[in-house]
């Protein structure tokens, strides 16, 4: 059977487990499992957030920052104790769920983030994602490992566990496959 759907998602599941299992719960723990492991291309997001005095709250979707900009300068990460920044650069800091400013002059100012967001639940309304579209086998195994969790099988959940790390290493392959630019760095007729 094709897993395209939550549908087929949650059937396969319950076949696997044989047993009665909560399939709905367990694909929602599996989700959140799964979310701060996996930094793909398809999750890649840019918002930009306008007149800004010196505090930004984090997207409630993120996973990780890739950059931070402020008026069009990449902003460094310095320590709220005794930061130093030369003329023309923007440095921050966390505080919290806010990414706290440190501006030389002009307020206020339009911040661009560009992070990693979480992928889309599924659900009844929310049949598929590109998880479920490019990577079945994330799902399958991160809803099975805590199939056999909630069954206690322990030599199932760990074989569950072993084919999920398999499957995230797929999606890592794909997403440095997509995001390698350019040529290799060539020394002494090496690549570097």
């Amino acid at each position: 059977m094709a897993l395209q759907t939550y549908s087929d998602l949650k059937q396969t599941v319950q076949e696997y487990a044989i047993r009665p299992v909560p399939v709905a719960s367990l694909i929602e723990l599996a989700e959140k499992d799964v979310q701060p492991l996996l930094k793909h291309y398809m999750m890649e997001k840019t918002v930009t957030i306008s007149d800004v005095a010196d505090t930004v709250t984090f997207p409630v979707d993120l996973v990780e920052f890739r950059t931070i900009a402020v008026d069009g300068v990449i902003a460094k990460p310095i320590s709220p104790y005794n930061a130093t920044l030369n003329p023309g650069e923007v440095g921050y800091y966390f505080s919290g769920n806010n990414i706290v400013l440190a501006l030389q002059g002009n307020v206020p100012v339009d911040v661009v983030l560009d992070y990693y967001g979480r992928f889309d639940a599924l659900s009844d309304v929310k049949p598929t994602n590109w998880l479920l579209e490019k990577f079945p086998a994330v799902y399958l195994h991160a809803t099975l490992a805590r199939a056999y969790r909630y069954l206690r099988d322990p030599e199932a959940e760990a074989a569950e566990k072993q084919s999920l790390g398999e499957a995230l290493g797929t999606v890592d392959a794909d997403h440095a496959r997509a995001t390698r630019r350019g040529n290799p760095i060539i020394t002494e007729g090496r690549p570097w």
